[in-house]
């Protein structure tokens, strides 16, 4: 039983320094070494339908209540992505009683306007009445009637007749009202329905609906944080982006100090984060002209650059994802190298500090050019060699 404990601990003691020892040593390799100005950015879609909150004259904002999954591949008409629609739906509700009021008034004031006028039908016979009753009797023959009696008469005629005429023009004047009120309210009416169908699509455009087919994207906020279910978002604001993979190009910067290693046309090479052992050629499209600060809190000045990318086989690269590399002025084939973490330099020699059967032993390389990594060792080693990170021992 002993025995066995002892074994134990030495095979968890061997285990052990094998993994200090893999964590402690590289390999000296053969490879390619870019040497040019480092590049980070990250890539864009060539293809890209941008969809934003709508622009709504009720609502400034909202937050967002429903977002499909990013990265996924979405057809013609598929539901991407909603938005709360609470204040819409309440101001539907108060509009559409506004417009049920004023329905009911309409409807009110139709009926008024029928009785007043069956009124204002009698009002006016009765004063045609009475007035060729008047007539008729101060038409008599003079002979038949005594002189101050025809005049009473004709005062009365005169008076029937401007009865009728104010009648007839109190009527006219009724109904000119009673059109204006009814105008009024049916111009209200026309308003309310305008304004109820107005609402109604936009209670609809609240739900995102994708125009075309393409893969679903979340767009950032002037934070620079991508768009979350509950999220607040407003007026024009880009909240996702519908794009094919099919087709990518890129974004990237370079640090103007760097700015005379960059040219249009020129190649670059770089990786993203999720394929970080896979290299992707492009070429730089375009080179600002504007020098900007990298981020609003660090003073590092940069260019912008636009770069066209050729797309790997059977790898799956979207837009957002970032990339690091360089624009290529030389690139050295085959050349042995070395991490520049397992250098020092002592009395002007490059030393390393190889592992050997006889334990470490310091060794002294001449090497050629280097990049933040990789340097490239023109003698002293050999592809396979394996040397000790600088601190390790």
């Amino acid at each position: 039983m002993k025995w066995i404990c002892t074994a134990t601990l030495v095979v968890a003691l061997s285990c052990q320094t094998k993994a200090q020892d893999v964590d402690s040593t590289v390999s000296v390799i053969k490879g390619d070494l870019i040497i040019g100005a480092e590049i980070e950015g990250e890539l864009e879609a060539v293809n890209a339908i941008d969809i934003s909150f709508p622009n709504i004259r009720w609502i400034w904002d909202s937050k967002i209540s429903f977002l499909a999954a990013e990265g996924e591949e979405y057809k013609k008409g598929d539901k991407l992505a909603k938005f709360d629609d609470k204040e819409l739906k309440k101001k539907l509700d108060d509009i559409t009683a506004r417009r049920d009021t004023v329905i009911a008034r309409i409807k009110k004031q139709k009926l008024e306007s029928q009785i007043q006028r069956r009124d204002n039908s009698l009002s006016v016979k009765n004063a045609e009445a009475t007035l060729k009753k008047a007539s008729l009797k101060a038409n008599q023959p003079a002979e038949d009637t005594a002189s101050n009696l025809l005049r009473q008469l004709k005062i009365d005629e005169e008076i029937a007749k401007t009865t009728l005429s104010n009648i007839k023009e109190k009527n006219r004047f009724q109904i000119l009202k009673a059109k204006q009120a009814l105008s009024i309210q049916e111009r209200n009416l026309e308003r309310y329905l305008k304004e109820i169908t107005e609402i109604t699509e936009n209670i609809e455009s609240m739900t995102v609906l994708a125009p075309d087919d393409g893969t679903l994207l979340y767009k950032k906020n002037w934070r620079g944080e991508k768009i979350s279910v509950g999220g607040r978002v407003w007026r024009g604001m880009a909240v996702v982006e519908l794009v094919s993979v099919d087709k990518l190009k890129a974004k990237a910067q370079v640090a103007e100090i760097e700015i005379s290693k960059v040219a249009v046309d020129q190649k670059v090479s770089f990786r993203v984060e999720s394929h970080p052992d896979i290299e992707i050629e492009g070429n730089i499209e375009k080179v600002s002209e504007n020098v900007r600060r990298k981020d609003p809190e660090k003073p590092l000045k940069v260019i912008d650059l636009e770069l066209s990318v050729v797309l790997p086989k059977k790898t799956k690269l979207r837009p957002g994802m970032s990339l690091r590399g360089r624009a290529e002025s030389t690139r050295l084939k085959d050349v042995l190298l070395i991490p520049t973490s397992a250098v020092s330099e002592k009395d002007g020699q490059i030393l390393v500090t190889l592992k050997t059967k006889n334990g470490p032993q310091n060794k002294t390389i001449q090497i050629g050019p280097q990049d933040n990594q990789w340097i490239q060792v023109i003698s002293g080693l050999t592809k396979g060699d394996v040397i000790y990170k600088k601190g390790a021992i």
